[in-house]
């Protein structure tokens, strides 16, 4: 039995349009495959061949490369393939060259100790917060402003939740331990807690992964143990 060439998809830009590319090592078979699926064409510049996301279908790509390869499509199911325009951090901060931090902010912030990186975070997180407000006295702020603060930062640059944390504990930590106020009157909206499910193989993919097994005693384990799991469910 010869081996299954496996193929992943990926999420990726070209041409200011989001495509599906389609990687594999060569194999002509593949070529032929990729070349019957409607809407595909070849990328001089990535060195792959893709699909536009508007008509990628993963069930009809699956279909019909089903005996010819193994997919492996994690990376569209996490959603985790992001482009650089797409992503938080590529954003540009040029006023954190110039914004002044308030008086006693980086000492307190060596004194207890924290982390050289929760240094650097604290601290730019605090400039970007001053220069928001930069013709306002932030001193007389109260949780009401800040959390609107924090609410236009989600809706405008899409921050994650766990930036929302980090940037609402550099505020506090300037108005609780610089400034010393007591943290009742700073109870800020913080980001509920990301519950994943856990992760399950479909039928499909089950099968993939026993068709892949070349041994006969591997596949022979495999095949008895997804029999157990299957008997198991049913009781």
């Amino acid at each position: 039995m010869t081996d299954i060439p496996q193929m992943t998809l990926k999420k990726s830009k070209h041409r200011n349009q989001t495509i599906i590319i389609f990687e594999f090592d060569y194999n002509q078979k593949l070529i032929d495959l990729v070349k019957q699926l409607p809407n595909t064409c070849w990328s001089k510049t990535k060195q792959t061949w893709y699909q536009a996301a508007d008509s990628f279908n993963l069930n009809k790509v699956f279909m019909h490369f089903k005996g010819y390869a193994y997919l492996n499509y994690t990376a569209l199911q996490n959603n985790k393939t992001k482009t650089v325009e797409d992503t938080p951090r590529s954003r540009n901060y040029p006023h954190r060259q110039t914004v002044t931090l308030p008086k006693g902010y980086a000492e307190k912030l060596e004194q207890k100790r924290y982390s050289d990186s929760t240094q650097r975070t604290y601290k730019a997180y605090m400039k970007d917060f001053i220069f928001a407000f930069k013709h306002t006295d932030i001193k007389e702020f109260k949780h009401k402003e800040i959390n609107t603060y924090i609410l236009d930062l989600i809706r405008r640059h899409k921050i994650s939740p766990s930036e929302q944390n980090q940037r609402i504990s550099s505020i506090k930590f300037y108005y609780e331990k610089v400034l010393g106020r007591t943290k009742v009157n700073y109870e800020f909206e913080r980001p509920r807690k990301t519950n994943h499910l856990p992760k399950v193989l479909a039928k499909h993919e089950i099968k993939q992964i026993i068709n892949c097994t070349n041994n006969i005693k591997h596949r022979c384990i495999l095949t008895r143990v997804r029999h157990k799991i299957y008997c198991s469910d049913r009781l």
